[in-house]
């Protein structure tokens, strides 16, 4: 069925159907953000180099979503429209094609302003606001077409149900797409660094306990609080951030669904001297004697930022101290066992790394009873959601990885026959040193 589709504008006057729209949303956000970049990059007072820096970094940013929500679109809407109409989506299609290679010149006329000597800056950085400009008023025309001809066509093909699991395919795809981006815009007020994994440890700004990536006062200044009920006002140790976008739509009542890579943190052990926190990078040795047998700390420099993992999938194991019952991730991922353990190889991980009410509670766990039935930091369950086997190995999960990226990967790519890691994802810089079964 080779149907043509039509990329007249429509009239104004054409009622449209209230239909689920996939589009709509996220372009108004985008088309918030393109035209603030590009009044941004317009004013850049190219004299002021910290004023360059951070015009650049917004860029930078910017250039990163548009990336992101061109994949995604070709990885969950287009193959919907081409089961319906072949060749529906070609020329959006083909467009993709073009943005990311005016994405890469974007990227690199970024990179020459930085890189320019005062006298050339001004120069170059008009350039920079030209092409952005002609790459925003194009990009607006093709959200059009999309929002419009494409919409029509699903609308007219697709039921509802078909709309909202493809509609709930991109957000448990999004969401920690846009955990990984806040997380790249906090190292960039941080130097480069993570934020930390400090369990327990007294934290000034708060006057409580515990220095976690997930706070209010650290990934809490990056993204909306939309669920506070992980503890309770009067509990000592600070609140932390949940809900919204920290919640994967196949976790059942999930509060936060995603956790840091703990090798990422920018410390991940403390000890007090003289009544002030002194900590340490993941790796140290100091507090743990055993950790630097296990893996290395990194920053965003790190080498194979493609194959790093910055954040994970990982099971809601304790309960809400508000209301009614959810479920929260802790603060880290990956610091015991060996790679492949880590992910579920061999014997997999002990008891000790799930601590927490979920026994016999937590409803994404099933109804078992054994606290050694976790035996991975990962819950595959989820991508596709398996409801018959919460702990089964058949679906996949969410990963992001340091450069950015998501990728949603089974058991399979991740453990070898022999229980070690394929290294296709990557705890830290040591797992290729100590990656034994």
């Amino acid at each position: 069925m080779n149907a043509v589709v039509d990329y007249r504008p429509l009239p104004a006057t054409i009622p449209m159907q209230q239909r689920l729209d996939l589009y709509a949303p996220i372009h108004k956000a985008l088309r918030h953000f393109m035209t603030d970049t590009l009044v941004r990059v317009g004013q850049m007072d190219t004299a002021d180099s910290a004023d360059v820096e951070a015009t650049l970094v917004q860029l930078g940013e910017l250039l990163t979503m548009l990336r992101g929500h061109l994949q995604t679109e070709n990885d969950f809407v287009h193959p919907l429209i081409e089961s319906r109409c072949a060749g529906g989506a070609s020329r959006i299609a083909q467009e993709h094609v073009e943005h990311l290679h005016a994405l890469d010149t974007l990227q690199a006329e970024a990179g020459t302003v930085a890189a320019a000597p005062a006298g050339l800056r001004a120069v170059l950085a008009l350039r920079l606001y030209r092409h952005l400009a002609l790459f925003v008023a194009e990009n607006l025309q093709h959200m059009h077409i999309e929002e419009t001809a494409h919409n029509q066509l699903l609308w007219a093909r697709c039921n509802e149900e078909e709309l909202q699991r493809v509609h709930g395919e991109i957000l448990a795809h999004q969401t920690p797409q846009q955990l990984t981006l806040a997380l790249n815009v906090y190292t960039n007020d941080y130097k480069g660094q993570f934020p930390p994994v400090l369990d327990n440890a007294p934290d000034q700004q708060t006057g409580k306990l515990s220095m976690i990536w997930y706070d209010e006062v650290r990934i809490g200044a990056y993204l909306p609080q939309m669920d506070s009920t992980n503890v309770l006002e009067t509990n000592s140790r600070s609140n932390t951030v949940g809900g919204g976008i920290m919640v994967c739509p196949e976790h059942p009542d999930g509060g936060r669904s995603y956790t840091m890579n703990f090798w990422a943190a920018s410390a991940g052990s403390w000890r007090l001297v003289n009544g002030k926190v002194q900590s340490f990078k993941p790796g140290s040795g100091i507090i743990d004697p055993g950790q630097p047998s296990r893996g290395r700390g990194f920053d965003q420099t790190v080498a194979d930022s493609s194959k790093t993992i910055l954040m994970g999938e990982a099971w809601g194991l304790f309960e809400s101290e508000v209301g009614p019952k959810t479920w929260f991730t802790i603060g880290q991922i990956g610091s015991d066992g060996r790679p492949g353990q880590r992910f579920g190889g061999g014997a997999g991980l002990p008891g000790a790394s799930f601590p927490g009410q979920w026994l016999g509670q937590a409803p994404e766990m099933g109804p078992t009873t054994v606290a050694t039935a976790l035996k991975t930091y990962i819950p595959y369950y989820r991508h596709p959601r398996n409801k018959t086997e919460p702990l089964g190995r058949r679906s996949a999960a969410n990963l992001t990885f340091v450069d950015g990226h998501v990728a949603q990967l089974k058991y399979s790519d991740l453990v070898e026959a022999d229980g070690s890691s394929t290294l296709k994802a990557l705890w830290s810089p040591f797992d290729y040193r100590i990656n034994i079964p």
